[in-house]
This record gives structure tokens, C-alpha cells and sequence, in this order.
């Protein structure tokens, strides 16, 4: 029975001994394998035997990540306090390097961020850092890449999330920004008002300049009806008046002049003859008869 027992207990260490060997790393994944506590070399992906409590395997993620670094108060160049994070992305180059040569590399990563952020800002002052955050990202990221490269990380980038200035330069700078929209809205209403008046004064100009021509228009087409009513009455005169006529039209003339009681005749010497046309006119219409 005892051996039994002890049958039993080999088999159950054996089966989990043949377990913990067997490691299956994915495509994105590199293990760094150390045997009695030397590196022996970087494994993976697939499947990775190894040799029970005698080698290890340290996986290590070969994807870009991520880390975040927390806000912290920085003073600049002109001795104004502003809080500034930031985001991090890295990826592993070296997988040896990032397990040999840094205890945790995130966390090395992260404090070096924050210390060289400070840095650059403190060089720069409070409307520069406001201004130019590209000049902020590049300065981190060459520094970052530079100095994590001897870990095996490389800062692919990195990026300022915020840039909190003191509470007195935000109250300012609300002002400051609400001054210039309203500056913007009364410069477009302006221009709006400019630009209304403009047409408005083209549109009389125009509608003076067709009114115009309109009124030359109608005295021109008026006078020449009036000309052609003259020429057609001239014509008809010629056709039908005789001397009869306009001798008869003379004499309801001075009929109707003598009509008035002030009126006073002045027979002149023309009246002769005058008395003899109609003279010859009546006899001429005698003999016709």
C-alpha cells in the first residue's frame, strides 16, 4: 500500500514537471530564458520546452504600449507654476536588455520622463510652453529615445495631454479670449453692415440709372408720335385746305376775338386785302356753282 502511494506521488510530480516545461509563447511574444540563472538565449514564439527548476523563461511583450505619466507641477523660466502629464509610447527592441539591464523598465521609464519634463520646462517660459507643445513632445521623445535605448525600449512617441497654468493666467486667459471673439463678432458685423449698405446703395444706383432710361425712353417714343402726329396733320392740311378755307378759319377767328367787350378792332391796311381775297373767293365760288 505505502508503495502504492509512492507510485502515485512520482507519477503526480512527473506530470506537473512535464506541464511546467512545456511554455507556448504567442507571435508577439519573446522569452528570455535563463538556465541556473545565466542567459541562455531569447525563445519563442511557439512552443518552448524547458528543463524543470532548472531553466526559467521571462516573456516579454514585443507590441507598442503605452504609459502614462502623471501630472506633476512644474515651475517655468519665469517662475509660473503649471501642471503638466503626459502619454508614452514605447516598444521593446531588445527583449535581453529589457530583463539584464533595468529592474522594471516602465516604472525607469516613467520617473525619466517626469524629470526630463521638468527640465525642458523649467528652460522655457509660461507663453512658450502654452505655445509649443510640438517643441515639448520632439525635446521628450529625443531624450526618452535616447536614454532608454541601453534598456532595449524604444520611445516611439510622445505626447503632452495637458498644460494646466495657474488660476489667475486662466482668468486672464478667458478674458483675454472672450475680448477677441467679441472683437471677431463686432469686425464681421461691421463688415456685414458695410457690405449691406454697399449693395443696397449699387441697387438704387441701378434702379435710378433703368427709371432714367425708361423716362428718355418714353419722351423719345412721346415726341416722335408727337412728330409723326404733326407730320400727318401737315400733310392732310396740304391735301385738303384751300385758300377758301384758311380764309374762312381767319374770319371765325376775329369772330371769335370781337366776342370779348374789350376787344377793339384796329383795321389796317392789310384788311383791304384782307376784303378783296374774300371778294375773289366768293365770286370764284359763285362761278363754280
Amino acid at each position: 500500500m505505502a508503495l502504492e502511494i509512492v507510485f502515485f506521488v512520482v507519477v503526480v510530480i512527473f506530470f506537473f514537471a512535464l506541464l511546467s516545461s512545456i511554455r507556448i509563447l504567442k507571435e508577439y511574444e519573446r522569452g528570455v530564458k535563463l538556465s541556473m540563472g545565466r542567459f541562455t538565449g531569447v525563445v519563442g514564439p511557439g512552443l518552448v520546452v524547458v528543463v524543470p527548476f532548472i531553466d526559467q523563461v521571462i516573456n516579454v511583450d514585443l507590441r507598442t504600449r503605452t504609459l502614462e505619466v502623471p501630472r506633476q507641477d512644474v515651475i517655468t523660466k519665469d517662475n509660473a507654476t503649471v501642471g503638466v502629464d503626459a502619454v508614452i509610447y514605447y516598444k521593446v527592441v531588445d527583449p535581453k536588455r529589457v530583463v539584464i539591464e533595468v529592474e522594471d523598465f516602465q516604472y525607469a521609464t516613467v520617473k525619466l520622463a517626469q524629470t526630463t519634463l521638468r527640465n525642458i520646462i523649467g528652460d522655457m517660459i509660461l507663453d512658450d510652453v502654452l505655445s509649443k507643445r510640438d517643441v515639448i513632445n520632439t525635446k521628450l521623445r529625443e531624450t526618452l529615445d535616447e536614454s532608454t535605448d541601453k534598456w532595449g525600449v524604444k520611445a516611439e512617441a510622445v505626447e503632452i495631454k495637458e498644460i494646466e497654468p495657474p488660476g489667475a493666467i486662466q482668468e486672464a486667459m478667458t478674458k483675454q479670449m472672450a475680448a477677441e471673439r467679441n472683437k471677431r463678432a463686432m469686425i464681421l458685423e461691421s463688415e456685414g453692415s458695410k457690405q449691406s449698405q454697399i449693395l443696397q446703395a449699387e441697387g438704387q444706383k441701378e434702379s435710378e440709372i433703368l427709371r432714367s432710361e425708361g423716362q428718355r425712353q418714353a419722351k423719345i417714343i412721346l415726341a416722335k408720335g408727337e412728330a409723326e402726329s404733326i407730320r400727318l396733320v401737315a400733310d392732310a392740311a396740304k391735301s385738303y385746305l384751300d385758300g377758301s378755307a384758311l380764309t374762312l378759319w381767319q374770319l371765325k377767328a376775329l369772330e371769335e376775338v370781337g366776342k370779348s367787350p374789350s376787344t377793339k378792332f384796329v383795321i389796317p391796311m392789310e384788311f383791304t386785302e384782307l376784303a378783296e381775297r374774300i371778294s375773289r373767293n366768293i365770286g370764284g365760288n359763285g362761278k363754280k356753282k
